[in-house]
This record gives structure tokens, sequence and C-alpha cells, in this order.
């Protein structure tokens, strides 16, 4: 059985979330921000506990492979954390990868 996969790209614009009392914002990468993640992705749990080096984490941060978009999860303007999208795994959108940054959790 052949599943059909949308005609478009996946793309997301810079989104704005209601939360009571913050602003949270979901948007590609800004400058600088890839490595900031990936410093600290090779430093939290579950990836500091494999042999994954930030260089490593770095190309998933900047993955656009298969149409893999990364985003910034920004809280109130700061880098809180990492959303990584697949758009056509198996049957539509996958998150590859959600990551909230330490001082954020």
């Amino acid at each position: 059985m052949s599943v059909p996969h949308p005609a478009e790209p996946f793309a997301l614009q810079p989104h704005q979330l209601a939360v009571p009392g913050a602003t949270v914002v979901l948007a590609p990468l800004g400058p600088g921000e890839a490595e900031i993640i990936s410093a600290a992705l090779a430093a939290m749990e579950p990836w500091s506990v494999y042999p994954l080096t930030a260089a490593a984490l770095g190309q998933l941060a900047t993955r656009t492979d298969d149409g893999a978009r990364p985003f910034a999860l920004r809280l109130d303007g700061a880098l809180a954390g990492f959303l990584l999208v697949r758009p056509t795994f198996l049957r539509g959108p996958y998150v590859q990868i959600l990551a909230v940054l330490p001082g954020h959790q």
C-alpha cells in the first residue's frame, strides 16, 4: 500500500504559543544556536551516555537531509530548547529530537 506524501515540503513559520505569563516561540535556529544546542545536548542525558561528541550532535542541529527541519524553542527570548522534525517519516511528520535545555526544564 502506497501512502501519499504532501505535495508541499514541510514548513513551519515562527509561531508564538499561548503560555500564561510567558512568551514561547518556535522558530528556525538563529546564528550560533546550533553550537549552543550541540554543546548542551552533549552534556545532558541521554546523549551524554553515548559516545557522541558535541560536533556529532551539531550535525543533527543543522540537519536538512530528507527535508529535516531544526527549530529553536525560545522562552521570553532566551534559547530554551531544540526540536528536529523529519517531515516524511512513515506517514507524515516525525519529531526526531525534542530537547529542553537544563535551565528551562
